[in-house]
């Protein structure tokens, strides 16, 4: 489904959607989120798909509101608290997200691994043009009734 049908469906039903895009193929991807009441990436798990160790991420996020332009905006890096070998999982912290674009029926907020320091000293950055695709999963927000606030 195209984003500005998943947007369309959003608005009818007042709600948004924080979303993990999939980065297949590129050395480390964000497999799992937790979503939180203050922080929309309030933890996250990552798995590294290279052959290199990895020590620190920079997560990247979309924000598509309908009738705004894009705004990509990029994380702080984020010191791995182990090494990352090649095939492993690990968790990294809160990235401290505001709620405020999610509080707009229709946006989506897509996160992803923009970039990612090896243990060797260089560093891998995600291609600004990449075309990789939203996850078919995605947690749907929606205001509670009671105070109307996320």
């Amino acid at each position: 489904m195209k984003d500005e049908e998943v947007q369309a469906e959003l608005v009818r039903g007042g709600g948004s959607a924080p979303q993990i895009e999939l980065q297949a193929g590129e050395p480390v991807t964000l497999i799992g989120a937790v979503h939180g009441r203050d922080d929309v990436l309030a933890s996250g798990r990552i798995w590294n798909n290279s052959k290199k160790t990895v020590v620190g991420v920079r997560v990247g996020w979309l924000i598509k509101t309908p009738g705004l332009p894009n705004e990509t905006v990029l994380g702080k890096w984020t010191t791995l608290a182990g090494e990352l070998a090649s095939g492993e999982v690990a968790s990294i912290p809160g990235q401290n997200v505001g709620v405020a674009p999610l509080k707009v029926a229709g946006t989506i907020m897509r996160f992803y691994i923009a970039e990612m320091k090896y243990q060797d000293g260089t560093v891998w950055q995600r291609n600004p043009e990449s075309k990789a695709q939203p996850s078919t999963r995605s947690s749907i927000l929606t205001a509670p009734s009671t105070n109307g606030t996320i």
